[in-house]
């Protein structure tokens, strides 16, 4: 019986095969570009079903093409004929003859178009010839690069006017985005984020300078996107194309179009991905070697004038305590066995930046089953992103679920669902207890001889750190891989975002549509730290107090681990309901929009802390308060619960004209109301609108001539209104609980008031005026895109002080404007395109000004305000070199004064406590005007630039971003009146001014007893709130720079070595991520986006190997 099964099971595949024949070829447009996803399909032809009118009924005998417009399809012999279709194309039929593979060319609906010829906004979908916005269409194929968690970052450099800056290179943060400018002071920044028509919220970046916000995990909503699940995204700039997304606008919108299926048989496609992230060039740091930091720490034990922290740093220590430190000021030698125990600290060559980071190799994978027919149409896919930080324990994971469904019930009912489901965690060890806590920045200041561990294999602890936290002879024990063992913090998040949506026909040219979109997080975060970590010492050492009964000092923390939980739970659902008209008659085209959305959002927070923590039978002891300030203290406070709700009702509607091909006017409206807003009346709705118009130039008759060079020309202008949301704010009266002792021995519960209510708080908005033209030439091989905007942001909410006797400082209040113009160049060109060879670039750059208009001053204010001036403006002292003593000297009025005459200095108590109490003469005011406006942080030019080659099966890309003057500052590299012998610098330190180094531009160290440094010690050394050292003009620069985002290589393995495996298409790809960066000078920094940051993790670095299967 085996026997005659084995042949058979030979034979029978054989004879199947024999009735069949394999079809391949590509899929463009007249441009060359390949159209991605079109159903390639046998008409006439069905499985298992008849044919209609010449439409497949269900199963077709069919396929869609891939990423690069490839399809291969097994059709029967007795096929005579096959099509192609996709949406904005004329659908195609071909006859098949003997040959096996066909290239196909399909053409636009209008031939005036050379790009896809529908555009989703979000609300609609507008063919482009009526197009009078500013967007940009970017299909994910030209931009889908390997080994990225976010998709923000593949769209650096990608649209003219957008400008993004990743501000740190930890994995799932997002970066700074702007789409033309700043439009808000205290409000909402970034764009909206628009996901299958649903706002998506949880998208605002904060300032990832600030170190707080580096220490924490944060989720946002973007990254549990995966992106191998995006088909396209549309980025909408100007105020026609955002206005009917209302008060949440301003900033733009980045509208993203997830992957549906689509008719044909069934496709499967893999990817898998691994990339190598490479620990960061330390070398650019400079810092001071072992030999140099010993001998730098010998020259400042030496010297007499020298007090801030002089007992810091080894060398300190081994000299003091061989009772050597007085003799050694003196002139003394030390002697031999003091001098061996220093020398011996040159032994210890310890490599930070390997102990603390790491090249990490990663993961990504999706797999996606997609298809439909007639009446059905799915997607699936899963996908899986594992990445490890080039900082040691410090990673991301994103497991993804992705499930779409389309329904055709009849002729007049469309229904569709769909789900797309991530779980993130995130996980890194504890950096919150202080400065030196953030690894990127100990790195930079832990000294080089400092050891990891003792000789005993123990923990060797750093002595240097926190001198704030000793207790008698003791410190608070700090070993940075002690914590990182002993600490963990973990953020874990379920995220779903959830679509029903339904189209009904109500006759030819009529539909409503129904869309209710959710979105549902589920986030905890979890931060522990055992008793073995500094994070806990310190906490305990915080709750010392002294016991006058026993005379001892005692802590009324309990000893053990402290936990730190906080849940978040966010639900959001919008349900949009509206009624859509496309209406033609002889040449006039009509399209509208109306309808109503609701949205409402509402997150509950509830943090606990629990102390004296077991994590082994996860036991705790209760904490006894010593009062009730304690309990209430947000660090020690047991249990605290925070609920948010919003909700919000619009109104929106759009319409559209279009005459013979030629000439589109297009308006929109919209009404929105809130619960954040609408004390007052007045100010409850905000109505924003936006009118446009288009002019087709080439589809003019006496443009005909100029065709042959001038394939097409539009010219369009808008004008209207964008609206903001300051969530930050409220019109009501805010209020904290708390304690206070009302009379003497008895403490009661209060209310502490904030903010003071303010009924005329409203909408924050802008006003957007803009010209755009589109170019094609030489048969559209070269499209040219321009435009030139104006907007004007008022009512922008700003801090205002108050009189003393109103019992508050300040209060928030409609009152800023900023201005931002600005002009948008977008070039694309097919330079060369044979059967063979084909290379596309792509090119855009941009500028933007910015003026800040009018705002309040804010209280204790540090830097001038800065009217008529950018908005981010970089504000310097005029630092003019160093004196014959090596002490700054400034410019003022034309002249050259001291730093006492610069700031007015004077030592009122000099006679009997000199250099104690030194102050300025000069009053805030006149503080304030000694600073001068450097320029701005914002590039005034920027954009990016891609060239795509292709050659046969072989794909090369390369991309890259760059910035044209941006000022920035640099940290100094040393205060010169606090060197800390413990702790490590930059090299430079060791070309700072001396009596014997005269030429040097750094200044001098000094100490409270160096007699030439008269009150210039103290005023630098603390006195100076305004913190002008770090603001010396010498530390500023316009920094610009390339960098090389992506390049990449790909093959995909010809299709007669892969179809008798069942594979329509194989490639294999390598890609190189950040590899290069070239500036004008970023020295001490590992990137110039991070520049002057110093604690921000290095931008990674990689290169990825992967391949993609379609089957």
């Amino acid at each position: 019986m085996k026997k005659i099964i084995l042949p058979v099971a030979i034979v029978l595949p054989m004879v199947l095969y024999a009735q069949n024949r394999t079809i391949s070829g590509t899929v463009k447009d007249k441009e060359g570009y390949p159209v991605v996803g079109a159903s390639v399909y046998v008409p006439n032809s069905v499985v298992g079903e008849k044919v209609t009118d010449g439409t497949i009924s269900n199963n077709a005998l069919g396929t869609i093409t891939d990423d690069h417009g490839n399809f291969s399809l097994e059709v029967p012999k007795s096929a005579k004929k096959l099509t192609f279709s996709y949406d904005g194309f004329d659908t195609e039929t071909i006859d098949l003859t003997s040959k096996s593979v066909y290239h196909v060319v399909l053409r636009s609906v209008f031939d005036d178009l050379n790009l896809k010829e529908v555009v989703a906004t979000g609300y609609q979908k507008i063919e482009k010839r009526k197009l009078t916005s500013s967007v940009v269409d970017i299909s994910m194929d030209k931009i889908n690069q390997k080994g990225v968690s976010s998709v923000d970052q593949m769209l650096q450099g990608q649209a003219a006017g957008v400008s993004i800056t990743p501000q740190t290179g930890s994995p799932g943060q997002l970066s700074s985005i702007q789409i033309r400018g700043n439009s808000s002071l205290n409000g909402v920044k970034d764009p909206l984020w628009v996901i299958d028509g649903v706002p998506m919220e949880g998208n605002d970046v904060p300032n990832l300078k600030d170190k707080n916000n580096l220490d924490d995990l944060r989720n946002y909503s973007i990254a549990g996107l995966n992106p191998d699940d995006i088909e396209s995204i549309t980025i909408l700039k100007d105020a026609s194309a955002t206005s009917i997304y209302g008060a949440r606008a301003a900033n733009g919108v980045i509208n993203v179009v997830t992957k549906r299926g689509k008719k044909g048989n069934l496709n499967i496609n893999i990817t898998a991905n691994t990339f190598i992230n490479f620990m960061p060039d330390f070398n650019r740091i400079n810092l001071l070697n072992t030999n140099e930091k010993v001998d730098f720490e010998l020259a400042l034990a030496k010297r007499k004038d020298l007090s801030f922290r002089s007992g810091n740093g080894d060398v300190a220590r081994i000299i003091s305590a061989a009772n050597e430190l007085d003799n050694y000021k003196n002139g003394k030698e030390l002697s031999a066995e003091t001098l061996a125990k220093i020398n011996a600290l040159r032994n210890n060559q310890i490599d930070w930046w390997k102990e603390l980071y790491r090249t990490s190799i990663n993961q990504q994978y999706s797999a996606s089953i997609s298809g439909g027919g007639d009446r059905n149409n799915y997607y699936f896919s899963l996908g899986y992103y594992d990445e490890k930080a080039s900082l040691q324990q410090v990673g991301f994971k994103r497991f993804n679920l992705t499930l779409k469904d389309d329904f055709k019930i009849n002729d007049k009912i469309k229904l569709g669902v769909s789900i797309l489901g991530a779980s993130i965690i995130q996980n890194k060890y504890l950096t919150d207890a202080g400065a030196f806590t953030n690894p990127n920045y100990y790195s930079r200041v832990v000294n080089p001889y400092q050891l990891i561990y003792n000789a005993d294999g123990s923990y060797a602890y750093d002595e240097n750190i926190n001198p704030n936290l000793r207790t008698d002879s003791d410190f608070v024990k700090f070993n940075i891989i002690e914590e990182r063992e002993n600490t963990q913090n973990t953020l874990k998040t379920l995220q779903m975002m959830s679509n029903f949506d339904l189209e009904y026909k109500i006759t030819k040219g009529i539909t409503f549509n129904s869309l209710l979109g959710l979105q549902v997080e589920r986030n905890r975060s979890e931060k522990y730290a055992n008793e073995n970590s500094y994070y806990n010492r310190a906490y305990v050492a915080g709750t010392r107090y002294y016991d006058s009964s026993t005379k001892t000092n005692k802590y009324w923390l309990p000893l053990g681990g402290i936990l730190k939980n906080s849940s978040t739970d966010f639900f959001n659902y919008m349900w949009r309901n509206s009624l859509n008209l496309e209406k033609k008659i002889g040449k006039s085209e009509l399209s509208g929009l109306a309808g109503i959305e609701i949205r409402k959002d509402k997150k509950e927070i509830i943090n606990t802390n629990t102390f004296g923590y077991n994590d082994r039978n996860l036991n705790n002891i209760p904490v006894i308060f010593r009062n009730s300030s304690d309990a209430l203290d947000e660090n020690y406070r047991p249990f605290k619960n925070l609920e948010y709700e919003n909700a919000y009702v619009s109104f929106f509607g759009t319409a559209s004209y279009t005459y013979d091909n030629r000439y589109t006017v297009f308006g929109s409206l919209r009404y929105d109301g809130s619960n954040l807003f609408g004390v007052d009346p007045k100010y409850k709705y905000l109505p924003i609108w936006s009118v446009a118009g288009a002019w087709n130039v080439s589809n003019e008759a006496f443009f005909e001539p100029a065709k042959e060079v001038i394939s097409n020309l539009r010219l369009r202008t808008s004008y209207g209104f964008q609206g903001n949301i300051d969530k930050s704010t409220s019109p009501f009266v805010i209020g904290n609980y708390s304690t206070a002792s009302i009379t003497q021995g008895n403490t009661e519960n209060t209310i502490v008031v904030l903010s003071p209510p303010n009924d005329k708080l409203r909408w924050e908005k802008t006003e957007n005026l803009g010209f755009g033209l589109d170019l094609g030439l030489f048969r559209n091989r070269v499209n040219l895109v321009l435009d030139w905007y104006d907007r004007k942001s008022t009512d922008l909410i700003t801090l205002k002080n108050l009189p003393q006797e109103t019992g508050f400082t300040s209060t928030s209040i409609n009152y800023g404007s900023i201005t931002n113009r600005g002009f948008e160049i977008g070039i694309n060109t097919t330079n060369i395109s044979t059967e063979d060879f084909r290379w596309t670039t792509s090119f855009n750059i941009s500028t933007n000004k910015n003026e800040l208009i009018s705002a309040q001053p804010s209280p204790n204010q540090k830097r001038p305000l800065g009217l008529n001036k950018p908005n981010d403006a970089i504000w310097t002292v005029p630092f003019a070199g160093l004196d014959k003593n090596g002490l700054p000297v400034f410019e003022k009025d034309g002249k050259i004064v001291s730093t006492n005459d610069f700031f007015a200095l004077e030592d009122p108590y000099a006679a009997f406590m000199p250099g104690y109490f030194v102050q300025s003469n000069l009053n805030e005011t006149q503080r304030l005007a000694l600073f001068q406006y450097q320029g701005y942080n914002s590039p005034k030019w920027f954009g990016g630039l891609s060239n795509n080659f292709s050659y046969k099966n072989f794909e090369f890309g390369i991309s890259g971003t760059f910035v044209i003057k941006k000022t920035v500052l640099a940290q100094p590299s040393y205060n010169f009146t606090q060197v800390d012998p413990g702790q490590n610098y930059q090299n430079e330190i060791l070309n700072a001014w001396s009596p014997e180094n005269t030429s040097s531009s750094l200044p001098r160290i000094i100490g409270r007893d160096t007699p030439e440094a008269g009150n210039a010690y103290n005023w630098f050394g603390g006195v100076d709130d305004m913190n002008t050292y770090y603001a010396f003009q010498n530390l500023a620069k316009d920094l610009s720079y390339f960098r090389f985002t992506s390049i990449r290589l790909g093959y995909n393995f010809p299709k007669e070595w892969v179809k008798q495996a069942g594979i329509s298409n194989v490639k294999f790809t390598v890609e190189g991520r950040n590899l290069f960066v070239i500036s004008n000078g970023h020295k001490n920094y590992f990137d110039p986006e991070t520049y002057g940051s110093i604690y921000a993790q290095p931008i990674q670095k990689s290169v990825t190997v992967g391949f993609n299967l379609q089957f």
